[in-house]
């Protein structure tokens, strides 16, 4: 094989370096950003794509269990994401491929690999802002957008899936959904909040939300592709509205529309986000409110942990105000 000359080799530009969290608990994730760095040069450097092309890359301040770098040649602009996590989740471009067949607008998948143990996934960048950033919480809910948000998560819970919560080799983490609930990531998040006594009185009511909601997914059988951390902050305000940025998990659809619920209700204080939601996923359709109000004190439950770790207090306060309404 014939070696590369020098002038098909693209020009590289970083702009800036990767954003560090301030977090202690984030000091591992900070150090895999910056090893990094010379593995996303080499990569461009190799990457056919880029050949004999003038590169600027930017990495995005946003995301904290994965690296985003923003690439710009002449011709087109790309987004580069690599998950940080140890035994990162596989999915991300399979939900993103199988919603855009379901007629969900997600960036498009481009090419997906692997970065010396890294995966990585290149896909279309959307030259929009997020919701979060266009708008007010206020001005979200005068324009009806949650009842579009809802409207969205319904079309992705649209096809059916078989397990429960990371991907691996091909292959959900748990069988049942009771088996996911007793898996250690999510006793651990229980714990921390039974420990700090973050759920307060509605602590009590979290016996019963377990059986509620094991006893529903034995019922309804199928789990769904969850986005997981569906919010204002990961949808593009475009017409229709652009989803991307999940952390792919399988599971009952009502686990993913009331940790939806628990995110708008903690970033916007107020309660017509939840029901916007509900309108706009359910339609004509009458939910189950007791399964629904489970599933919100079960997510409550555990992304408290995470909320009062980083001094987030204020997001659990909103949230137990609304669980007490």
């Amino acid at each position: 094989m014939t070696p590369e000359t020098p002038y098909d080799l693209p020009k590289i530009l970083f702009k800036n370096t990767p954003t560090l969290s301030q977090h202690e608990k984030d000091h591992e994730f900070n150090e895999k950003r910056l090893l990094l760095v010379p593995i996303i040069e080499k990569y461009l450097t190799e990457n056919e794509r880029f050949r004999d092309k003038e590169i600027s890359v930017n990495f995005s301040e946003n995301g904290v269990s994965s690296l985003v770098a923003i690439l710009e040649t002449p011709e087109e602009k790309l987004v580069l994401k690599i998950p940080l996590t140890h035994t990162p989740s596989e999915g991300e471009n399979y939900f993103l491929q199988t919603w855009e067949q379901y007629g969900v607008v997600v960036p498009h998948v481009i090419e997906e690999g692997d970065l010396e143990g890294h995966p990585y996934t290149l896909m279309q960048h959307i030259d929009a802002p997020t919701l979060a950033t266009s708008h007010t919480y206020n001005e979200l809910i005068a324009e009806k957008k949650f009842v579009s948000i809802g409207q969205t998560l319904r079309m992705m819970h649209i096809p059916q899936t078989e397990g429960y919560g990371r991907v691996y080799n091909g292959q959900a983490e748990h069988t049942t959904f009771e088996e996911w609930l007793q898996g250690t990531q999510i006793q651990e998040k229980i714990n921390y909040t039974r420990e700090h006594k973050l759920l307060a009185e509605q602590e009590e009511f979290l016996p019963h939300a377990y059986t509620l909601l094991t006893n529903h997914t034995l019922t309804e059988k199928h789990s769904r592709l969850c986005h997981n951390d569906f919010a204002a902050y990961n949808i593009f305000d475009t017409e229709p509205l652009t989803v991307f940025d999940p952390d792919p998990r399988l599971n009952n659809n009502y686990i993913d529309l009331g940790r939806s619920i628990v995110i708008a209700i903690a970033h916007s204080g107020l309660s017509e986000t939840a029901e916007q939601l509900i309108e706009g996923y359910f339609g004509t359709d009458v939910p189950d409110m007791e399964i629904l109000r489970a599933s919100i004190l079960l997510n409550s439950c555990i992304k408290f942990p995470q909320w009062h770790a980083t001094g987030k207090l204020k997001n659990i306060q909103r949230v137990l105000d609304y669980l007490r309404a």
